[in-house]
């Protein structure tokens, strides 16, 4: 009987930790979500930008853009999400990967400004 009460919390945390793993494999490194974060903030800013769409586009165009980033990058929609909550859980990390992201926006502006 006191077996039982071993065995039960064992086999929770084992699959807890499968679990784990499995998400973690999923985490994009820093410099792959720098780009995705990167592409993800210029279609936004585009798309609000961008008075004169329609109903429609505005509904179904951030789908759109998203499809198109995740098919850039050759990552999955669930990659995208767990990299985003393991980042979130890790905030100093998150500040890296979206003050990197802000330095190639300023990049970009500077590079079009002398275009």
């Amino acid at each position: 009987m006191k077996i039982r009460y071993l065995i039960i919390p064992l086999f929770l945390l084992i699959s807890c930790t499968q679990n784990q793993n499995k998400n973690a494999k999923l985490v994009l490194p820093e410099g792959k979500m720098i780009d995705i974060l990167l592409d993800v903030q210029l279609s936004e800013t585009y798309l609000s930008n961008n008075r004169d769409l329609a109903e429609g586009e505005i509904k179904s165009l951030p789908i759109q853009y998203y499809k198109a980033i995740f098919e850039k990058n050759q990552i999955s929609k669930e990659q995208f999400d767990e990299s985003i909550k393991f980042y979130q859980k890790n905030l100093p990390k998150l500040k890296i990967l979206y003050d990197s992201v802000a330095k190639r926006i300023e990049y970009l502006k500077e590079q079009n400004i002398s275009n």
